[in-house]
């Protein structure tokens, strides 16, 4: 299914209430455990890559907010 047909994008998803469940890592056998580790993890790399892609859009917006207000200082002057 795409983007666009399920209504959630990756960008605006939460995460389901199953992965935020107390203990949900000593559940199951071995395999299970790990595999439960496993995307644990990925699901972590995804939140940190999205954090980091946030952090760096509010830098560039205030870099862009300052040279916005900075032209109009000296249009107002010229």
């Amino acid at each position: 299914m795409s983007e666009a047909d399920s209504g959630q994008s990756e960008g605006n998803r939460t995460l389901s209430w199953i992965w935020k469940a107390r203990g949900v890592g000593a559940i199951g056998d071995d395999n299970e455990s790990i595999c439960l580790k496993v995307t644990l993890r990925i699901e972590w790399c995804k939140s940190r890559a999205h954090a980091s892609r946030w952090a760096e859009e509010v830098e560039l917006l205030q870099e862009e907010m300052r040279r916005v207000a900075e032209f109009l200082s000296w249009h107002a002057a010229w």
